[in-house]
């Protein structure tokens, strides 16, 4: 039986930006783009949140680590 090589589904360029969420974010309106910002950034704060009730530290001593 022929073995099948494993296809690379993700294109990046020579400095390993992906391209697929490049032209994905240059297809939206800015109002898009800004509304996905604001999503992204509600979504961290939480994992910050959250992160900081599992292991006890508060959720501004995590970003002071950064």
């Amino acid at each position: 039986m022929e073995q099948r090589q494993a296809i690379d589904v993700c294109r990046q360029d020579e400095n390993g930006v992906d391209l697929e969420q490049l032209e994905y974010n240059f297809s939206l309106t800015p109002a898009e783009r800004m509304q996905q910002h604001y999503r992204w950034r509600l979504f961290v704060k939480q994992v910050r949140e959250g992160a900081g009730r599992d292991n006890g530290s508060a959720a501004g001593d995590f970003e002071k680590a950064e």
